[in-house]
């Protein structure tokens, strides 16, 4: 997908969209494998961007601060197998 209407394009050089996925992957490979389909489609986008990838990025940053307090917990077995 390309930029299709020079509003659009204006408004995307306004936001750093590298930057944006650039975080995602760092958050993605350090503490979030769950993401990486998802990041991985949207980095696909990173030369020319349109406001639904920016949206999707948004999705992505909306799901990791609703789902910050979810996680993995492991502990050593009681019966000591």
């Amino acid at each position: 997908m390309s930029l299709t209407t020079i509003e659009e394009r204006e408004y995307m050089t306004h936001i750093s969209y590298a930057s944006a996925v650039g975080i995602l992957i760092y958050v993605m490979v350090c503490t979030r494998p769950n993401l990486s389909q998802d990041v991985s489609i949207v980095s696909r986008y990173m030369h020319g961007p349109c406001g639904c990838h920016l949206e999707a990025v948004k999705w992505i940053l909306r799901y990791i601060k609703d789902t910050i307090d979810v996680g993995l917990m492991f502990k050593k077995n009681s019966t000591g197998k």
